[in-house]
């Protein structure tokens, strides 16, 4: 007798594979809002790999990965048993016809016994009714089979609702997604890509090197550069020069006498400084920079009246 898999658990299945594969300063300082030049730039390609880059989707995606993986689970061990539950031995078949034709009933339950399919469980039951009317020795074998079909469909009727949890959850968090965009274009009155493909205080560039975030701006365009290093301190930069430009940014968390270098400074100030650099020399009315930063990063209490610093090489 032939068992198949319910196909509305196969769908499910399949479904789920389907859906699953937020004081500083400008080269040193202490920061506001303001207009400058900076340094040289140094061209480091950040890369990240692609276990960050999922990470990136956000919470939601922890609970889907550990939904698919429990899919893949339980697919291929009932796949695996179904396969083994499912063979045919032909040639236990015939031996137990010559059994039976020979009224031998022990020798063929024998035969049965050093075969563990589903095949041989029908059968068994089959051999233990002989000699009863054949409506109950079909409906004995029909029981056997359908208690056999559950064993192979145990677990199966999780993927079912997996299927409704885990797209339920990707929902969720896409409403999360566009509720934290509508959020930082509320608080930058920003609609650039930059912005709204900005980070957060889980998810940003870090710069714990030379490496530097690389955006280009065309004239008249803000951009969002979602970086930081021990806390998430992005930096808003809006090119006024007349002309597109490429810029590069990187965080430090301290402020420096010589820009990125030298003795930390021990005044009263917010403990970042923003590498900022350009390929061009300004022109128009230069760059608009608007810092951020949180208030753990402001040294000796709270800074009510920021003034940003632009090292220039010397000073």
């Amino acid at each position: 007798m032939k068992n198949k898999l319910n196909p509305k658990f196969i769908f499910s299945a399949i479904i789920v594979l389907v859906a699953t594969i937020s004081f500083a300063q400008v080269s040193v300082g202490a920061a506001s809002d303001s207009t400058s030049t900076v340094s040289e730039q140094v061209k480091i390609t950040e890369e990240i790999s692609a276990f960050e880059f999922l990470m990136k989707g956000g919470f939601f995606l922890i609970p889907i990965g550990i939904l698919l993986f429990y899919t893949i689970v339980v697919i291929v061990e009932r796949v695996l048993f179904i396969r083994r539950m499912t063979q045919l031995n032909k040639n236990m078949l015939n031996q137990i016809k010559g059994d039976l034709s020979n009224g031998n009933i022990q020798g063929a339950l024998n035969s049965i016994s050093s075969d563990q399919t589903a095949y041989a469980n029908v059968v068994r039951e089959g051999v233990l009714t002989v000699g009863r009317p054949i409506a109950q020795i079909e409906s004995n074998m029909e029981k056997v089979a359908n208690i056999e079909i559950g064993k192979m469909e145990k677990n199966i009727g999780h993927l079912g609702l997996i299927a409704g949890i885990a797209p339920t959850l990707g929902f969720i968090g896409t409403i999360s997604g566009v509720i934290k965009i509508f959020y930082m274009i509320s608080i930058t009155e920003n609609v650039s890509i930059g912005n709204i493909s900005g980070g957060s205080s889980s998810s940003y560039f870090k710069s714990t090197g030379l490496g530097k975030l690389n955006k280009s701006i065309a004239n008249g365009v803000t951009q969002n550069f979602p970086i930081g290093n021990g806390a998430y301190n992005p930096v808003q930069v809006k090119n006024n020069t007349g002309s597109a430009d490429e810029f590069s940014v990187r965080v430090l968390d301290e402020v420096y006498a010589n820009g990125t270098s030298g003795t930390a400074s021990i005044k009263d100030r917010v403990k970042r400084t923003w590498d900022i650099s350009k390929a061009t020399a300004n022109g128009g009315s230069g760059v608009d920079f608007t810092f951020v930063w949180n208030g753990s990063s402001e040294e000796s209490g709270t800074v009510s009246n920021p003034i940003l610093n632009h090292y220039n090489g010397t000073t």
